[in-house]
């Protein structure tokens, strides 16, 4: 009878489970809401994955420290000096006038007459170019050149052409208009008259 009074005094009865101690209390952070479905573990990019369906964008460009330490991204290569030279500016070349020459007016083509001695040899040392109003010959000998530049052409010009001989070059000035003839290899205008074409003469 002693025995069931002292329990019946404490509140329990033999066998009973201790008392429950009370749950710990959260910290303000925890108990801040959230989104359903996120936990409050850190991010890993396994959760990052499944919030942003499949996309690891978000984990990728927000978590970089962690990425490098879980090995997760390779480190940037640093470049390296190859090799560096000095580049010395190209030398301009030095250039003759040629002065001497005679021409032709045809049908088709107007010819310029060159006497260039041995020049024979030296046919893949010859060059021409044009433009509607002028054309200059090139003769590359050595460390100089040798050029007959002519501008201001009686008339418009579509091609120009070489043909070398054993010693003396002919240029074929190719007409725009065939009909039209050629009395003077260079256009004369009036004092006054500004040509229209003037700046298809530099070569």
């Amino acid at each position: 009878l002693k025995l069931q009074f002292l329990y019946l005094i404490v509140g329990s009865s033999p066998g009973a489970a201790p008392p429950l101690s009370p749950p710990p209390t959260m910290s303000e952070e925890q108990q801040q809401p959230r989104e359903p479905g996120i936990s409050s573990l850190p991010p890993t990019k396994e959760s990052d994955e499944k919030r942003f369906g499949g996309s690891s964008y978000h984990y990728w460009h927000d978590h970089g420290k962690d990425r490098k330490l879980e090995g997760d991204v390779a480190p940037m290569p640093k470049p390296k000096l190859v090799r560096s030279e000095d580049v010395a500016p190209a030398a301009s070349r030095a250039v003759k006038a040629i002065s001497k020459y005679s021409w032709a007016d045809g049908k088709k083509f107007v010819s310029i007459y060159v006497d260039y001695p041995g020049i024979g040899a030296k046919a893949d040392q010859c060059s021409v170019k044009n433009k509607q109003r002028s054309v200059m010959l090139t003769v590359s000998e050595g460390d100089h050149d040798r050029a007959l530049k002519l501008v201001r052409l009686n008339q418009k010009i579509v091609g120009s052409s070489l043909k070398i001989k054993d010693d003396q070059v002919v240029v074929k000035l190719e007409k725009a208009d065939t009909l039209t003839k050629w009395y003077d290899l260079h256009k004369t205008t009036a004092r006054g008259v500004t040509e229209s074409d003037s700046d298809d003469y530099d070569l």
